[in-house]
């Protein structure tokens, strides 16, 4: 309502996202998207400066994610790589998403940008590896979307011969 984001002092906000860590591992969905909502507010009066806006993106997209709402989750993922640098993570979830809702081009696309990314930041071999699991599972996807199809085709070829 108005005002409801001076309720919200740092401290207060600080144990909001413990909350938000809670609420996801008990999978209380209801209950986060309220506290969200509640926050919402409070994270945009901070300004730019401040890490509350991506922090807040990045639970509301990831609550949307467990929801299934994909679609609803993109823009937050995209405002959130405006705001901060992209890194490896992010870039891999935006993938997840696309994934998630069949668009596998994009998806590989994204997954491939995320294993670029990884050169640059600090990695052990395990996230190369999860990089390239990424990479080669979407592959295997749409070289199954191909394969059927094209033998359709065929098929259908040789009938009418």
């Amino acid at each position: 309502g108005e005002g409801g984001g001076r309720r919200w002092s740092e401290e207060a906000l600080l144990k909001g996202f413990e909350l938000v860590e809670v609420y996801f591992r008990l999978y209380r969905l209801n209950k986060l998207e309220r506290l969200l909502q509640d926050m919402k507010e409070a994270c945009w009066e901070r300004g730019d400066e401040s890490d509350w806006i991506p922090k807040w993106l990045q639970a509301q997209a990831t609550s949307l994610c467990k929801q299934n709402r994909y679609e609803e989750s993109l823009p937050l993922f995209t405002e959130m790589a405006e705001r901060l640098a992209p890194t490896s993570a992010l870039l891999s979830n935006v993938g997840n998403v696309y994934l998630a809702l069949g668009r596998l081009e994009e998806a590989l696309d994204h997954y491939e940008q995320a294993r670029e990314m990884l050169r640059e930041e600090p990695h052990g071999p395990d996230k190369e590896a999860g990089a390239l699991a990424e990479i080669a599972f979407v592959k295997l996807k749409i070289a199954e979307t191909i394969g059927p199809h094209q033998l359709q085709q065929q098929q259908q070829q040789q009938q009418s011969l």
